[in-house]
């Protein structure tokens, strides 16, 4: 049975994770990078289905860490960003890496792409290890 769950938290959770993809990808930051490295000179238009996907798997994965979270206990920021640092090195940097090194992707690319990814779930842990 899963443990009662903070939805507002969640919710709040997922927008900053969203926005850290959103800002990290931004001109501002890493998007002409991302590009060279991946040798486009411009990406395709999403569709809107993509971004409806990305916040279906964002409330997923968030509501998880929520859940993760509230079974071990973890009741301030810091133990749940240590708590998602965990997950993220467990579950996600391994394929991450994995699948990089075995597709012959530049290594660069790992920061690039997944960086927003441990940070926005670190934001997250503390959103929610800090919000019961």
């Amino acid at each position: 049975m899963l443990p009662s769950i903070n939805w507002l938290a969640v919710l709040v959770a997922m927008i900053a994770q969203m926005a850290v993809g959103f800002i990290w990808f931004s001109p501002a930051l890493f998007f002409k990078k991302w590009l060279e490295a991946n040798n486009l000179e411009a990406p395709r238009k999403p569709e809107a289905w993509i971004f409806i996907v990305m916040i279906l798997l964002t409330f997923v994965s968030t509501t998880a860490l929520a859940a993760i979270l509230r079974h071990i206990g973890s009741g301030t920021a810091a133990g749940g960003a240590i708590a998602a640092l965990f997950v993220w090195a467990a579950t996600l940097m391994p394929f991450i890496v994995g699948t990089t090194l075995s597709t012959g992707r530049k290594y660069s690319l790992i920061a690039l792409e997944y960086g927003h990814t441990l940070l926005g779930l670190l934001i997250a842990g503390a959103i929610l290890g800090g919000w019961q």
